[in-house]
């Protein structure tokens, strides 16, 4: 059952982040003609676009006034407003011809003005990642146009098909490839890939698998070949595992899935980030410490003092004078209101802090040395808040600052 998710009225900008290669960042978006096509087609393929559908099947779910655009992913190294310039100008040109309009950004399927169709299984979640197949997503979105409080697509035929066993020709050419190397790269995909895994890992990755066809499940036989070793197979921005801690393997995959959908789907993540991300959040699974942290910072005698301070010298206004103590809790309690909008203030800077670095660690094109340091940074500072928000402490929240900032310059310091 695909939901409508609201949407963010301020979208995560990937400010800084060098990308793995602007060169080959996709065509920019011709808004204004885009917005002209609206007026006279019903589907508009934009150049640069990667999503594909069952153009036949969309059709057939088309109202009047539906417009649909499948738009390129949004570039790695954008550092401007996607929002105002595109999202924005297209909603106005909709509204003013009084359109509907589905914008698929990369494989992002958004119904302008009413939020964002997602798969919420992961057949669903794999077709849109490793097929980049939208139907079901945008059939959802014109579906919802007739009847805003749709829950339940009722075309079935449009659910992703069923995982298969792998051809064993396919299964032996990844076994040979990693069997040379443990990172094997498949014919036929675009991106380079210079991953280098730790021990006792492989990786290959695999083209996108067309749509409509099966899910073949490679990485299980695969890794019978290589006992002990976890088998990673790759295709655009999904990941399979097999081996070792299975259920860490399937834990590590969905984590992934719930921090990046978003972004996954509407900028053209590199595949092997996606991988890193995936083997980083296998590993702390794994670690058996708590996420194999840092401990908390410690309390200072200079915090220490500035929280038991008050209350000492209340206690003390008691005892000398009522009058002084009148104006001394006025004091306080102004004080306090003052540091209490200082902190939630405070707090929710990092909070845009850590999402904004969650976006970055993805598309970072940063050697794979400072990505697994920044990764580690990223998990404390993200520990960190969360703890501060809890005890509301303003020491945690400096400590979860000082960790940002760590990673901040881990992704955007000078290239090596």
């Amino acid at each position: 059952m695909l939901r409508l998710a609201a949407l963010a009225a301020v979208l995560l900008l990937l400010t800084g982040a060098e990308a793995s290669g602007a060169a080959d960042d996709p065509p920019a978006l011709d808004v204004p003609a885009v917005a002209a096509a609206l007026r006279t087609q019903p589907l508009v393929r934009t150049p640069g676009a990667t999503a594909v559908l069952d153009e036949r099947a969309v059709r057939s779910h088309l109202t009047p006034s539906a417009r649909i655009v499948l738009a390129p992913p949004r570039p790695l190294s954008a550092k401007g407003d996607d929002y105002a310039e595109v999202y924005a100008p297209l909603s106005d040109a909709a509204d003013e011809a009084h359109l509907d309009l589905v914008l698929v950004r990369g494989t992002k399927v958004q119904l302008v003005g009413q939020g964002t169709a997602v798969p919420d299984d992961l057949p669903g979640a794999r077709a849109l990642l490793g097929q980049h197949d939208v139907t079901e997503q945008v059939v959802y979105a014109l579906d919802t146009i007739r009847d805003p409080h749709l829950e339940d697509s009722d075309d079935e035929s449009l659910r992703p098909l069923r995982t298969v066993a792998a051809p064993a020709a396919l299964v032996r050419q990844v076994v040979d490839g990693l069997t040379a190397h443990p990172t094997w790269v498949a014919p036929g995909v675009p991106e380079p890939v210079t991953l280098r895994p730790g021990p006792a890992v492989r990786v290959a990755v695999l083209p996108l698998l067309p749509r409509g066809a099966p899910w073949p499940d490679v990485a299980t036989p695969v890794s019978a070949r290589f006992p002990g070793e976890l088998v990673v197979v790759a295709r655009g921005q999904w990941v399979d595992a097999a081996g070792p801690r299975q259920a860490d393997a399937d834990l590590a995959r969905d984590q992934v899935l719930g921090l990046y959908l978003s972004p996954l789907t509407e900028r053209a993540a590199p595949t092997q980030n996606v991988v890193r991300l995936f083997l980083d959040r296998y590993e702390l699974l794994g670690s058996g410490v708590a996420f194999g942290r840092p401990r908390v910072r410690p309390v200072g005698v200079r915090e220490l003092f500035a929280r038991w301070a008050p209350p000492v010298a209340l206690a003390l206004a008691v005892v000398v004078g009522g009058g002084a103590l009148l104006r001394g809790v006025a004091q306080r309690r102004r004080r306090e209101r003052e540091q209490t909008r200082a902190y939630r203030e405070g707090v929710a800077d990092v909070l845009a802090r850590v999402a904004a670095l969650d976006v970055a660690l993805l598309s970072s094109g940063r050697p794979e040395s400072a990505l697994a340091e920044a990764a580690v940074e990223q998990q404390t500072a993200r520990d960190l808040l969360l703890q501060a928000q809890r005890d509301e402490d303003p020491a945690l929240l400096d400590a979860a600052r000082d960790a940002a900032e760590a990673v901040d310059r881990l992704l955007h310091g000078a290239q090596a």
